[in-house]
């Protein structure tokens, strides 16, 4: 597996994560 890909994948599940915390601030 290419580590750009998993790279990729974390970044986005932060992503995610950040936008569901952002409101609960």
């Amino acid at each position: 597996m290419s580590k750009r890909i998993e790279y990729s994948l974390r970044i986005l599940h932060y992503s995610l994560y950040a936008n569901h915390v952002s409101p609960l601030s």
